[in-house]
């Protein structure tokens, strides 16, 4: 039994592992990762049922995991391995009773919440009363394949809108991915 590492170096299951070869991995695997942060910073206002976001523009992107010529494009995870997956969305209510829901979502092709798998939910914590504020963050991990979609859809009970800008909490909508390990292969 062998095991390969992300550079295709094979390793065999009876190799010693010293301190050279552990500090070797360990420099292997410091190198550069898929990391790719989007945000909408303009205002998205009076929804009345689930939206999938629409991103901008692109803080950062060092795999074309998104399409700055093409916004309505989900974020597409170009190398499979393990993700950090974070976004934060600030919502305007029509009244403090408003439940609000963001959800983080893997292949969703319909754009109904709960349609893809789910790999984070956040119902919202009310921040200002004039207006109603809500502030939503949701983080993951998830072990993504070479063409997987990451999704953002936001929903409310009633009357909802996107803000920007507000109360120091960034862009109004952002999500940002980073791979924190590569699937390791076993044969």
């Amino acid at each position: 039994m062998a095991f390969t590492d992300f550079e295709a170096t094979t390793w065999a299951t009876t190799d010693e592992i010293t301190a050279a070869l552990m500090n070797e991995l360990e420099k292997r695997a410091m190198g550069a990762r898929p990391t790719v942060k989007v945000y909408r910073s303009n205002v998205l206002s009076s929804q009345t049922s689930v939206a999938t976001i629409e991103f901008e523009a692109e803080a950062w992107d060092n795999d074309s995991m998104w399409d700055v010529l093409n916004p309505t494009t989900p974020v597409t995870v170009q190398q499979a391995g393990v993700y950090l997956i974070n976004a934060t969305v600030a919502l305007s209510g029509s009244s403090s009773t408003n439940n609000t829901y963001i959800s983080l979502e893997l292949n969703n092709d319909t754009g109904a919440f709960g349609d893809g798998t789910v790999l984070g939910f956040s119902t919202g914590t009310q921040i200002d009363s004039t207006p109603t504020l809500f502030y939503h963050q949701v983080s993951a991990v998830g072990n993504l394949s070479g063409s997987d979609e990451v999704k953002l859809l936001v929903d409310a009970d009633t009357t909802w809108g996107l803000t920007a800008n507000n109360y120091d909490v960034g862009d109004g909508c952002w999500l940002s991915m980073t791979m924190v390990a590569r699937t390791p292969t076993l044969s």
